[in-house]
């Protein structure tokens, strides 16, 4: 049997669409010295030598990947967008209008100069800037413009030429700028990130380790009582001076949970939980040749949850008065709007934040349920809230302005990416809805 593979890929735009990906982001791995050419050049390289050969993709599943595309770059983006718009917000909005108005300016002047028609002209701009939402936005325009048919079809190829041409140079520019343009200014940019991230109060160390809480039994001996001097588990604030908390005792054979008037006696048994360096440090009359090995005293599930903080009786509280200590439990990090914060006692809580707590999970499950709830980790997306989010995106996009003769309208670009940064600012602050992994 023999089979045409040029027919094929034409007769089924969707196989050819794999194809090119497939093939793309194999040439993608590729390096060229320390440099990896990255799956955009590869796959644009492979389009632009198959579209050589005249193979065709329909217009409406590339407009959709488009779309898709500039919706999660919204997302991704949301959750931190505004907080740094605010904070930093004019020195980027400066940025944007110096780029992007000199940008047009030149690419006006080149088109003018050579005589370009419009649709060369905004593919170029849109490929030196490696921007894939001008590329939309100029399409989008263009469809709405009035050309009449043939005109339009030109208008359009010559919009992807001109991007095609000038994407891989502007990434390439991007790329060699970004790598040795700090080296010219005598700037090294893992210390500038770490200086600023200490500036603002950030943990910089994103990847250090966060050990899970153990629990060890020992006997209490005559050192241990006389360390104690008859004062109950209140007044010792056992937390305080070791770092771990009594759990369980048993005593007389009798197993029990303490509560703050319990007092230790001569030959108690009892389980201590804390991180492995607490243990370590624990006073020798805890440890020294008194550690004990009972299934029933050592049983407990520790477990990490991540709380969302959501009731009022926790949101405007400081993190001190949580208290999660005194309730058995240990905090590991504080998030907020996927934002790792300082751990510090005076730190206030906003609705959305999420605490990583460790613990006994009996005692997780009571402090999740006083402060908010447990954060489920899903790795299944939000359909209802992606649909919803695109359809507004869509609508926002054909929102148009009319001035005398002349109408403006954001466009399907805009429209998705505004409407992208809502879902990801939105799921940042309140991660009960819209996950999308």
């Amino acid at each position: 049997m023999n089979i045409n593979v040029a027919e094929l890929l034409n007769g089924n735009y969707i196989l050819l669409l794999f194809v090119v990906l497939a093939l793309g982001l194999c040439l993608g791995k590729l390096r060229l010295g320390s440099i990896q050419l990255g799956n955009s050049i590869g796959v644009l390289v492979v389009s632009l030598l198959l579209g050589q050969q005249h193979f065709s993709i329909n217009t409406d599943a590339l407009n959709l990947g488009f779309m898709l595309f500039i919706f999660c770059v919204g997302v991704e983006a949301g959750p931190n967008f505004f907080s740094i718009f605010f904070r930093d917000g004019k020195n980027y909005l400066m940025l944007a209008l110096v780029m992007v108005g000199s940008a047009l300016v030149i690419a006006l002047g080149l088109g003018k100069l050579f005589g370009w028609d419009i649709g060369l002209t905004a593919g170029m701009l849109a490929g030196s800037m490696t921007s894939t939402p001008v590329l939309v936005g100029a399409g989008d325009t263009l469809r709405h413009s009035g050309m009449e048919s043939r005109q339009l079809s030109l208008a359009l190829d010559n919009l992807s030429l001109g991007y095609a041409l000038t994407y891989l140079i502007g990434l390439v520019s991007l790329i060699v700028g970004a790598r040795y343009l700090p080296k010219l200014q005598h700037q090294d940019l893992q210390t500038s990130a770490q200086q600023i991230a200490r500036e603002r109060g950030l943990d910089t160390d994103a990847n250090r380790k966060v050990y899970l809480p153990v629990i060890r039994a020992y006997r209490v001996g005559p050192e241990l009582v006389a360390w104690t001097d008859g004062k109950n588990l209140r007044e010792l604030g056992i937390y305080r001076q070791t770092g771990c908390y009594i759990e369980r005792i048993r005593r007389n054979g009798i197993l029990a949970n303490p509560d703050g008037d319990a007092v230790l006696q001569m030959g108690d048994e009892i389980a201590l939980v804390g991180y492995p360096d607490a243990h370590a440090r624990l006073d020798p009359s805890f440890r020294n040749g008194k550690e004990v090995f009972d299934r029933d005293l050592l049983d407990m599930r520790i477990v990490t949850e991540e709380v969302v903080v959501k009731n009022h009786n926790a949101v405007g509280k400081r993190l001190a008065q949580l208290k999660l200590t005194d309730h058995g439990c240990f905090l590991n990090r504080v998030i907020r709007s996927q934002i790792e914060m300082p751990i510090d006692d005076n730190v206030v809580l906003n609705k959305g934040d999420v605490l990583q707590v460790s613990g006994d999970a009996r005692r997780v499950k009571t402090i999740a349920d006083r402060i908010g709830f447990i954060s489920i980790h899903s790795q299944v997306t939000d359909l209802l809230a992606f649909c919803a989010f695109f359809v507004i995106g869509l609508m926002i996009g054909m929102i148009t302005f009319q001035f005398s003769t002349f109408s403006f309208g954001m466009g399907n670009a805009a429209g998705l990416l505004f409407a992208g940064i809502m879902l990801g600012f939105m799921r940042a602050n309140h991660p009960t809805f819209g996950y999308i992994p």
